[in-house]
């Protein structure tokens, strides 16, 4: 792994200083479920929520994308597009997509981190990397950041007023 000034190691992907609201979001190239590439330069002038829920099979993270399919259905109705980065291989990610009905492109980050190790918040104890917290990530049009709403644990996720807000200022039906 990579050393940081800091002397800490970081991630494939990852920068130095984390990504704040209004960076510009980096671009990304990854194959989905139906074994297509997708990058987040294929969604130009369309606003992004950006989700990262690690490996796809873990109960956890499939209740994850479950609560937030009516959020992502709202906003893909408002012209908002989601993009699911997952630490499983393709071929996975549809299996589960089909089987819970997710429409949206859920890309495989399985060599891991070159999304979530640009996206993904590192989480150290001490000299340890204990884990990646994956804020959802509200990309406007021009794909700059505008807002992060902190995940934190899967487990304990509840769609908040912030989120759904962040998401609204960014859609279609107020720009219009």
């Amino acid at each position: 792994m990579p050393i940081l000034s800091d002397g800490s190691q970081k991630l494939k992907g990852a920068t130095e200083e984390p990504l704040k609201i209004s960076d510009k979001a980096i671009g990304f190239r990854r194959l989905a479920q139906d074994g297509n590439e997708v990058a987040l330069s294929d969604f130009t002038g369309k606003p992004v929520i950006l989700i990262g829920v690690g490996d796809i099979r873990n109960p956890i993270a499939k209740e994850f994308l479950n609560k937030l399919k009516p959020v992502i259905s709202e906003a893909k109705a408002n012209g908002v597009q989601t993009i699911v980065s997952t630490t499983s291989y393709y071929k996975t990610n549809k299996e589960i997509a089909d089987a819970n009905g997710f429409d949206f492109p859920l890309l495989d980050d399985e060599s891991f981190y070159e999304i979530s190790g640009t996206y993904g918040q590192q989480m150290w104890r001490g000299e340890t990397l204990i884990g990646i917290e994956f804020p959802i990530y509200i990309l406007d049009a021009k794909h700059t950041i505008v807002s992060m709403v902190s995940t934190n644990t899967l487990v304990d996720f509840e769609i908040t007023p912030e989120l759904t807000a962040a998401i609204d200022r960014v859609s279609t039906k107020v720009q219009a």
